[in-house]
């Protein structure tokens, strides 16, 4: 897999726009994702931009 996310690991849908390089953000479900050397990290935050949540994935099939 490329540098480049194209489903959300979350809701599984299409709807992912690019934060950074290797930061995206889910616009359904409002998950922050972080894909670094094969692993996902998942954030979820609060109406505040706290983070409440942080799931990680060793690997990830589409």
């Amino acid at each position: 897999m490329e540098d480049k996310l194209s489903k959300c690991p979350n809701c599984h849908e299409t709807t992912i726009g690019k934060i950074s390089r290797t930061t995206y953000f889910c616009r359904n479900c409002y998950v922050e994702i972080v894909y670094k050397k094969g692993r996902i990290c998942v954030c979820k935050h609060n109406e505040d931009g706290r983070m409440i949540d942080n799931i990680r994935f060793k690997k990830f099939v589409y």
